[in-house]
């Protein structure tokens, strides 16, 4: 299969599974690959087609249990091989919001504010603060149920306060978007929510913060649910992370 043939998200995988065979004594050039391949094969899926929303969904528990039975861990240990397929989905996720946001969009999206009717925008005046974008006393503590629309509700509002504050999406651990307000069409932004909620599974982290095409993304998980938030580059990012971090899954 020639290489101009393969899709940007097949080369992530394989330009880190190859680096990661040059980095192991005992792994022979192409065997990272060929498993990868029969994944993609046995999933009904090619190197040509591959968009990154599908490989995500391959990397745990498929890729990394094929792969844990294909090498002997005396040659590849666990640790080194999910270290590599999470370095995959962290790649994955920055090009689909790079898809999604090219460079400048969100800088034209923030500059067009005021241009916008009042119902071109989904957010009312009411919903942000104007008067002192530099308010940094802490937030308290707030619970939400968010399999409610009254509490998926009242969260985006409340996060739409602060300002900068572009987009707000509250949507399953899936990617489902359950809820949202944005100027922008926020429905590919789930599947990166997938993926992040995924690399922190397991980890004492549990806010993900990114700027990604001068747009800042963080993402919250919550349950089985997950917050996103798309701010501009002047945020105040210390006042953003501390209103997600006081965030709680109502009990």
């Amino acid at each position: 299969m020639p290489d101009t043939a393969l899709t940007a998200s097949y080369h992530t995988a394989l330009n880190e599974l190859t680096r990661l065979e040059q980095s192991q004594t005992g792994l022979q050039p192409g065997q990272l690959r060929a498993v990868l391949d029969t994944t993609l094969e046995q999933q009904g899926l090619s190197g040509r087609t591959l968009e990154a929303d599908q490989l995500e969904v391959l990397l745990f528990p498929e890729l990394d249990s094929r792969l844990e039975n294909a090498i002997d861990t005396g040659v590849l240990s666990a640790e080194d091989r999910r270290a590599a397929l999470r370095h995959i989905s962290e790649l994955l996720a920055a090009q689909q919001l790079e898809a999604m946001m090219p460079g400048g969009a969100a800088q034209q999206n923030a500059s067009a504010l005021d241009d916008l009717a009042e119902d071109d925008w989904e957010f009312g005046e009411d919903d942000f603060e104007l008067d002192d974008p530099e308010y940094v006393s802490a937030p308290s503590l707030r619970r939400y149920d968010l399999s409610q629309s009254a509490d998926q509700d009242r969260l985006i509002t409340e996060l739409g306060r602060v300002s900068g504050v572009q987009s707000v999406m509250v949507c399953r651990q899936n990617g489902e978007v359950v809820q949202s307000r944005s100027l922008n069409d926020l429905t590919k932004l789930g599947s990166v929510v997938a993926a992040t909620v995924m690399l922190l599974r397991g980890r004492s982290l549990r806010l993900m913060s990114a700027q990604v095409g001068g747009t800042v993304v963080c993402v919250r998980p919550m349950g089985e649910h997950a917050v996103a938030v798309l701010a501009d580059p002047g945020v105040n990012i210390g006042r953003l992370l501390s209103e997600l971090g006081q965030l709680q899954e109502a009990v």
